[in-house]
């Protein structure tokens, strides 16, 4: 099967959401997003987390850690999705 990145943002999903950092599968999935978009988590005071950008299957892995590497607090976090099409802003929880 090969997967192909989605055309535009209206499909955006975020699984698991909640994450639960210390359980479970380890990461995130960001997925039905356009190639090449930007992807960018922060917390809700506005402090950049971690970034990416979207290859050619439209999908981004966040393994819950910030820029430094480490896990994430609990909390809200907000995921920014950039693409040519747009931007969309979704919500993620956090849970360790």
């Amino acid at each position: 099967m090969v997967r192909v990145a989605a055309s535009n943002l209206n499909n955006i999903l975020i699984y698991p959401n909640p994450f639960y950092a210390n359980r479970g599968q380890g990461f995130v999935t960001i997925d039905k997003i356009p190639a090449s978009s930007k992807v960018r988590i922060y917390t809700l005071s506005g402090d950049k987390v971690w970034e990416a950008t979207a290859g050619s299957t439209g999908v981004v892995i966040w393994k819950g850690v910030n820029k430094s590497g480490y896990l994430v607090a609990s909390g809200i976090y907000l995921v920014v999705v950039d693409a040519s099409s747009g931007k969309k802003v979704l919500k993620l929880a956090v849970e360790r």
